[in-house]
């Protein structure tokens, strides 16, 4: 994974947003992308497209990462998320 470019930011990051929330928690943005469609009660599954055997590998090793529920709080509140609704 290359990153990506943060909307408006200059700074390019590997990571959940400037600040590396992603990094703080010890996972990647591809694994809270992930688990973050995953928390929608409406998602019964996800679908990952690959092109060979080492990035189906990569993309189930990503699915089974356990992403701390709190990240989405700190995503939030760092504005790079909207607040969940209620």
């Amino acid at each position: 994974m290359t990153g990506g470019q943060v909307p408006g930011s200059s700074t390019r990051t590997t990571t959940c947003g400037p600040s590396g929330v992603c990094e703080t928690y010890g996972v990647t943005l591809p694994q809270a992308a992930l688990a973050f469609v995953r928390r929608h009660p409406a998602v019964v599954s996800t679908v990952v497209g690959v092109r060979d055997g080492s990035q189906l590998t990569e993309a189930v090793r990503r699915s089974a990462a356990t992403v701390p529920d709190e990240i989405w709080d700190v995503l939030a509140a760092a504005g790079l998320l909207a607040p969940p609704p209620g």
